[in-house]
């Protein structure tokens, strides 16, 4: 909270900018400890971005008016447009996938999540992103990078899939 008492701001312009004022990264992973499955579903971008890490309440995703920094820039969202026009919820249900537009250029974490939803089902890759929340994976740690944005496909999946391992 701010001295005024009111809560502090913050907005996400894009995957690469994360302008935060007056509050710290930890902090947005505190208020997501009471997250649910649902909340995650719904804050689901169309590119697979997890908005709910930008703003707790889930509120922050390219599915409302006033939120998406992305959708909201003078371009538009790339990836909000194409499944739009398509009437695709998210780039998994788009047969085209894995294209190299937008966040795909360059984000491999981004292109895995859906990858893994496609395979696996948004109920599935919600729950992975929930239980591997609580066992501590952090999903932005430093700016945007976390514990997700590792050097491979593979290895982004079994840390969803399989979580982390305790005790070893």
């Amino acid at each position: 909270m701010g001295k005024s008492g009111t809560p502090h701001a913050f907005v996400c312009i894009d995957e690469d900018v994360l302008l935060l004022f007056n509050i710290e990264i930890t902090v947005i992973g505190n208020m997501c400890d009471k997250m649910t499955v649902r909340q995650i579903k719904k804050s689901i971008s169309c590119c697979g971005l997890l908005c709910c890490f930008c703003k707790a309440d889930g509120s922050c995703s390219c599915r409302s008016d006033d939120h998406c920094g992305e959708r909201l820039s003078p371009e538009g969202c790339f990836h909000y447009d194409c499944c739009k026009d398509r009437g695709l919820k998210g780039c998994w249900e788009c047969s085209k996938f894995c294209c190299d537009k937008g966040v795909f250029k360059d984000n491999l974490r981004i292109r895995t999540f859906v990858k893994c939803i496609k395979e696996d089902g948004i109920d599935n890759f919600a729950k992975y992103i929930l239980r591997n929340h609580k066992d501590g994976v952090v999903y932005h740690k430093h700016s945007l990078t976390g514990d997700y944005d590792l050097p491979t496909e593979e290895a982004i999946l079994k840390l969803l899939r399989d979580g982390v391992v305790k005790g070893g």
